[in-house]
């Protein structure tokens, strides 16, 4: 071997990591970030009492804000952690996605953007929402959920989605919903601006201003 030397052989060792610190730099970087992996897995998997306490001290210094008696439960998932806010007394249930991006379409697609940016990218619960078991909840157009929501389980919104493929058009607009909203079970909103304070979306309902489908609201 080039750099074994059978009467010193620590000298292998020093020659290795003088030629070679750009192999020694990656397999460092590369150890640190298994371990924040493994760490990361623990805290969004552990079960229990302890489990809900390491995820919001955990998330508390990642979230843009975290208010008092937040629940996280297990498996749930934050995209850009950085851009959303949680108010108090939240519960985000199992399995959960909140998505918070800025919309960044690949080339050579185009970008259609409605009325509401002024929260693009950023994903905002009031207090006392409660996100039900496995809902998807992308707002990379902006998504401002008010407080005293209820959003049943396995139900999707989305601020920006894909209108056309030939050629491909991407459509984002912000979303609010107001205060007192519940939003029933598997339910599907694509591009609704806004809900009106104390509607009812019954369950398997599906919404869209981008589709052609307007939404229905309780006076």
């Amino acid at each position: 071997m080039a750099f074994y030397d059978p009467v010193n052989p620590d000298a292998a060792v020093f020659r290795l990591i003088k030629k070679s610190p750009i192999i020694i730099a990656n397999l460092w970087r590369g150890l640190c970030q298994a371990i924040r992996d493994g760490i990361h897995y623990i805290v969004v998997y552990f079960p229990g009492l302890t489990g809900k306490k390491l995820r919001y001290h955990y998330y508390r210094k990642r979230l843009k804000y975290m208010g008092q008696n937040v629940r996280i439960d297990p498996g749930v998932y934050f995209q850009h952690p950085e851009l959303i806010s949680i108010g108090d007394n939240s519960w985000i249930d199992f399995g959960v996605m909140l998505l918070a991006s800025k919309p960044n379409p690949p080339q050579p697609s185009r970008l259609l953007r409605g009325k509401n940016q002024e929260l693009e990218g950023e994903v905002i619960l009031g207090k006392n929402v409660h996100v039900a078991p496995y809902c998807n909840i992308s707002g990379m157009g902006g998504l401002k959920i008010g407080d005293n929501v209820s959003v049943g389980s396995m139900t999707s919104i989305y601020t920006y989605t894909r209108i056309s493929s030939r050629p491909s058009v991407h459509y984002c607009n912000g979303m609010i919903i107001e205060d007192d909203v519940v939003i029933g079970t598997k339910c599907t909103l694509i591009g609704v601006p806004h809900i009106k304070a104390g509607s009812i979306v019954q369950p398997n309902t599906y919404l869209s201003e981008v589709f052609g489908q307007k939404p229905t609201q309780t006076p």
